[in-house]
């Protein structure tokens, strides 16, 4: 990266020793992820991401085409379930990604150190054991850092957009190696039509195009100026963006995954843009950044590694700074878009205790750029440190190079090994199999929430269970789109309450179009459509059901009757007394040696209210003994600390 006066003479690293080394790069995380896989479907977005993939559609915006089209792909593997196949994608390209921080981390050593009084006099096997072991630390740290290894093990975007991310570092220092001028054209092209591919999996790689001007500015000035070759260079990127075109291509077939329909250039510019997401709240504001970017600092950061190896990372800079100071500025450059100005956008609350840590959890994938580059920058830091110690024999350099990556490794598997565990994860397997066994044939189940909606999605749209069972979303239903998926996919359920539908699709336009609307007509007619949906089942004699507590104006004359997996919707004030307990799955629940991540803690929550609230029934009625036993199941559900477990226990000491 370096552009001294005269020529540099830059390492091959052509070796089969170094071949081998960036394979096993790659081999090792790809491993560790194999061993902490999930085997199904998880909570969150997977089971959608699946959904869409299996089924070619098109998931949540921005519809994510590049990733749903290679979902499909790996669907085809011939190992385990599908969800287990498109999980291993993520696993796949995150390694793949820290292959590529393996070979980044080489190139950086080298042009950082390559005139160091350490390079000059250090054999060439020992300064190759060294880059090598250094580099293959900083893709260890990036592998298993939390954020990415929790990731990697789960049917996620972030996997793909990591090995973008790394691309475009690896891209940019290889482009600074060319000697000529036409081949410096031809890395700007690949990076421009890299840079577009990425923008089709997920938008936060927007920051990628201002980091790449920063750098053509420090180190490529000249090509800045070249009209033809910008041109051009538009040209490839925006030839990476075709994967975009699924989207149109996908909805017209009406998929039965079909997030914003974007079959109209309307709908198609408002899915990539992610127009139902635009942010109708409070702006951000230097009061509330402040606090979420302190929570990335003090929490985020430290949730990582290890604090070693932010200081090997601070080290890093310090090196860059005073022997690479190009890099140095495209570093800070890379670091301020990833940090501060990622913070600004994403603008999460993290103060309002009741979100506070719902919130936390999301806002970090948004940072797993940011825990790249320190990766890179620890190994940097690492590297200079090894220099100090100014190794001559080759057998001591071999042991240290050994050594390193074994401590790196060690230290983060023992960190986040437990935690992020994943190859026993059924919680949301058993989630869709309480609900699928417990509820009768044609049921209604409105859900509210995508932890709730997404596992049932799976296993009805790819494994093609219960497909009687119509789920619906009611805070989708607000939007049209939503409608008339359901009017595509279940014509017979809507048709009699079409003049429901009519009403609130009339409604709710001028408020999806940005024009001026009556928010209280728009909320009857929503209320309106969804109490019109659930009279028709039931005048057919079907059973309608909750997985939440809805609205007053829903319930009416209602009551809900917790039967284990969810809210009955009836009129009858008596319990069923056929409701069958046995057939629902707490296990993995009600163990506390279990490895649950915060939404299974979430269902395992909701499952304690269902029971905690049927024994109150119970008791009400004066069954004592069904009461003790749904309190004694539901204690189970909570944690000692929490209050829902000191208040059961005051109601199991009432029974007795």
């Amino acid at each position: 990266m370096v552009k001294p006066a005269e020529t540099v003479i830059y390492p091959k690293n052509k070796t089969i020793f170094f071949f081998v080394t960036l394979a096993l790069s790659f081999a090792v995380n790809f491993v560790i992820y194999l061993l902490t896989l999930a085997p199904t479907v998880t909570f969150e977005d997977s089971g959608e991401f699946i959904s869409a993939a299996y089924n070619l559609g098109v998931p949540h915006e921005p519809g994510y085409p590049l990733f749903t089209m290679l979902g499909k792909l790996f669907s085809y593997l011939p190992i385990g379930t599908i969800a287990y196949r498109v999980n291993l994608m993520s696993a796949f390209f995150t390694a793949l990604a820290g292959m590529l921080v393996f070979y980044a981390t080489v190139l950086i050593i080298e042009n950082t150190f390559l005139k160091t009084s350490f390079w000059q006099n250090a054999r060439a096997g020992s300064l190759n054991l060294l880059k090598y072991s250094v580099a293959l630390c900083s893709c260890l740290l990036f592998g298993l850092a939390y954020t990415s290894w929790e990731q990697a093990v789960i049917t996620e975007v972030y996997g793909l957009n990591s090995l973008f991310v790394s691309l475009f570092i690896l891209l940019t220092l290889l482009l600074g190696r060319q000697e000529t001028l036409s081949q410096k054209k031809k890395y700007c092209y690949i990076l421009c039509f890299s840079l577009g591919l990425t923008l089709t999996n997920h938008t936060t790689s927007l920051m990628l195009i201002p980091l790449f001007g920063v750098y053509l500015f420090l180190t490529e000035r000249g090509l800045l100026l070249d009209v033809k070759m910008l041109l051009k260079s538009i040209m490839f990127f925006v030839l990476g963006l075709t994967p975009l075109l699924y989207l149109p291509i996908a909805a017209l077939r009406k998929p039965i995954v079909n997030w914003g329909n974007p079959a109209t250039l309307k709908d198609f510019i408002w899915t990539i843009t992610r127009h139902q997401y635009q942010d109708t709240g409070p702006q951000q504001t230097l009061e509330t950044f402040l606090p979420q970017f302190m929570v990335y600092v003090k929490e985020l950061l430290i949730k990582q590694w290890l604090p070693i190896v932010l200081a090997s990372a601070i080290f890093g800079a310090i090196m860059l700074f005073r022997r690479n100071k190009p890099y140095f500025l495209f570093s800070l450059s890379f670091l301020f878009f990833s940090m501060p100005v990622t913070t600004w956008m994403t603008n999460f609350d993290v103060t309002t205790p009741s979100v506070a840590f719902e919130q936390k959890a999301l806002v970090s994938v948004f940072y797993i750029p940011a825990y790249l580059f320190l990766a890179i920058l620890a190994g940097i830091g690492m590297f200079y440190l090894v220099s100090l110690v100014k190794i001559r024999k080759t057998a001591i350099c071999a042991a240290v190079a050994l050594v390193l990556p074994l401590a790196t490794a060690a230290g983060a598997i023992a960190k986040n090994y437990s935690a992020l565990n994943m190859h026993a994860y059924y919680f949301a397997q058993d989630y869709a199999d309480n609900i699928f066994n417990s509820l009768p044939k044609n049921s209604l189940l409105f859900v509210n929430w995508d932890p709730f909606t997404f596992p049932l999605m799976y296993y009805q749209f790819v494994e093609h269970k219960r497909p009687d069972i119509l789920v619906l979303d009611q805070l989708l239903l607000k939007r049209s789109w939503y409608v008339q998926w359901l009017k595509d996919h279940y014509p017979a359920f809507v048709k009699p309450s079409e003049s429901a539908v009519k009403a609130f699709l009339q409604a709710v336009a001028p408020f999806e179009n940005k024009a001026p609307y009556n928010g209280e007509i728009i909320q009857q007619c929503y209320i309106g459509m969804i109490n019109a949906f659930i009279d028709s089942k039931i005048s057919r004699g079907n059973s309608v059901y909750f997985a939440y507590i809805p609205e007053a104006d829903i319930l009416r004359n209602y009551h809900l009757e917790p039967i284990f997996s969810a809210y009955k919707y009836t009129q009858n004030t008596q319990p069923d007394t056929t409701v069958n307990a046995s057939v629902i799955k707490l296990a993995g629940f009600t163990d506390k040696n279990a490895n649950r991540d915060r939404m299974a803690d979430y269902i395992r929550g909701y499952y304690g209210n269902l029971y905690g609230l049927r024994a109150m029934q119970c008791a009400t009625l004066g069954n004592m003994v069904k009461a003790k036993e749904y309190f004694t199941t539901a204690r189970k559900l909570f944690d000692d600390t929490s209050q829902q477990a000191a208040f059961i226990d005051r109601q199991i000491l009432k029974i007795k």
